[in-house]
């Protein structure tokens, strides 16, 4: 009998970066893997994982809580093993879905990790039973270089500039960037609402500096590996982002900025999006 396994994370672009390694480890250790995501996140999922038949997408709509974001991936999943009854589903369900800092918390716990030693990928990445060393080796996206050149044709880009994010799903802030460079913001495009966030990587690697907030972005701009001037500034208030998080064996060279007097303009119902 094949044997399956059901697979879910949190639900951010920058989740989907991170955790490409995990999931695409755990495909590989079983004949089937179906991979949970809401329908707001789909076409991203589906781009990410278009080369692998192993990996099936199973989706749900988007939740209006987090209470109902769980409900749901937890009937998909009874939904996946009663629609399959010749697979040996015994793997069960792996999720890593908890939004609160209370909530990684008492993940730390269970799986035995100090906070101060951690950052969040590791976490998550143990929570699956996965080990960490997959974040990277078993990384893989097969970029459309086709979409990235239309992309960058369009945009009639200065032959130096800084590319700059300072949006989140949550919140925009308005920044002061430390750079005399011309800026290039995707957000502030109107192109953006109809590109995915992986046709800008060969806009990333064009600019001469990147600067960018705590966003998808961020985890996007580090598989890259530029040995450009990087700089990550900190304006949310987060846990488990030591050192390691920016600066690490496979990504070097960011700089941390702590910018003052900051204002930001949160989102309404950020949630529903």
């Amino acid at each position: 009998m094949p044997r399956g396994i059901v697979l879910a994370h949190n639900n951010g672009l920058g989740d989907l970066v991170v955790m490409n390694g995990c999931v695409r480890y755990l495909a590989s250790q079983y004949d089937v893997a179906y991979l949970f995501c809401f329908d707001s996140r789909l076409k991203h999922y589906e781009f990410v994982y278009r080369n692998d038949p192993h990996i099936i997408l199973y989706t749900k709509p988007h939740p209006s809580t987090t209470r109902q974001g769980r409900l749901r991936q937890i009937a998909a999943y009874k939904e996946i093993v009663e629609q399959n009854p010749d697979i040996d589903w015994s793997a069960g369900f792996r999720r890593t879905y908890w939004n609160t800092f209370e909530e990684w918390r008492k993940r730390l716990g269970e799986v035995g990790l100090e906070e101060s030693k951690t950052i969040w990928p590791e976490l998550f990445y143990a929570i699956m039973k996965t080990p960490y060393a997959c974040r990277y080796k078993h990384y893989h996206l097969q970029r459309d270089k086709d979409r990235e050149s239309r992309l960058s044709s369009s945009l009639d880009l200065p032959e130096k500039y800084a590319f700059c994010v300072d949006d989140t799903r949550k919140a925009k802030y308005n920044m002061e960037w430390k750079t005399d460079l011309p800026i290039v913001n995707p957000l502030e495009n109107p192109i953006w609402q109809d590109t995915l966030i992986f046709d800008w990587l060969g806009v990333i690697e064009g600019a001469s500096e990147i600067h960018t907030v705590d966003t998808s972005w961020l985890h996007l701009i580090r598989t890259l590996q530029l040995n450009i001037p990087k700089f990550y500034y900190q304006v949310r208030e987060l846990i488990m982002i030591q050192e390691g998080y920016l600066n690490d064996d496979h990504d070097k060279g960011w700089t941390r900025i702590f910018p003052e007097n900051i204002q930001s303009t949160s989102k309404p119902r950020y949630w529903l999006k």
